[in-house]
């Protein structure tokens, strides 16, 4: 139930189908959550970080992922429109690109799975400068010559933040 819930299911669906409370479904999000071994990590080591290198690394036959640590992406999570008395600014939360209100959810990942720190920021806030207020930017901005993430067009390319495509290409047949 826990599992259909965080892939996106409604949990209004999934307990009133299987007869739990809703504060059960929140009680086992909760128990995962706190889970020292389920966690998310990024390596934060000179070591760990060659060793998350060497696993991207071993993903393709082309070996063209040689320091890459990581890949960050952001996404939209729409939300209900905040009341002025939760939040002080209701519309930093509005998307001008997704028409609509959502919080801006970046995450980084790990050959192995999503292995990062993440971070929640009003969706007016683009990829690029919730990147740069995340605690992550830190870890990413010291990270070892030759190591590096990767990202989309909506981050800054740096040495340590790599944009394989900087504009998107269309070509036809």
């Amino acid at each position: 139930m826990c599992l259909r819930e965080l892939s996106g299911g409604s949990y209004h669906h999934i307990r009133s189908n299987n007869g739990v409370s809703r504060t059960c479904v929140h009680e086992v999000a909760d128990a995962i959550i706190a889970h020292p071994d389920l966690r998310l990590k990024f390596p934060t080591t000179v070591a760990a970080e060659r060793d998350a290198a060497k696993s991207f690394e071993k993903l393709g036959n082309s070996r063209v992922m040689k320091g890459c640590v990581g890949a960050i992406d952001g996404w939209m999570c729409p939300i209900q429109v905040p009341h002025k008395n939760e939040v002080s600014r209701v519309r930093s939360f509005f998307s001008g690109h997704y028409q609509r209100y959502g919080v801006n959810v970046q995450a980084v990942g790990s050959p192995q799975s999503l292995q990062g720190w993440y971070v929640l920021k009003p969706r007016g806030t683009v990829n690029a400068v919730a990147l740069a207020k995340w605690k992550l930017s830190s870890v990413v901005n010291n990270l070892p010559k030759g190591l590096y993430v990767v990202a989309d067009n909506a981050y800054t390319n740096t040495n340590q933040v790599l944009i394989p495509l900087l504009r998107p290409r269309i070509s036809t047949a």
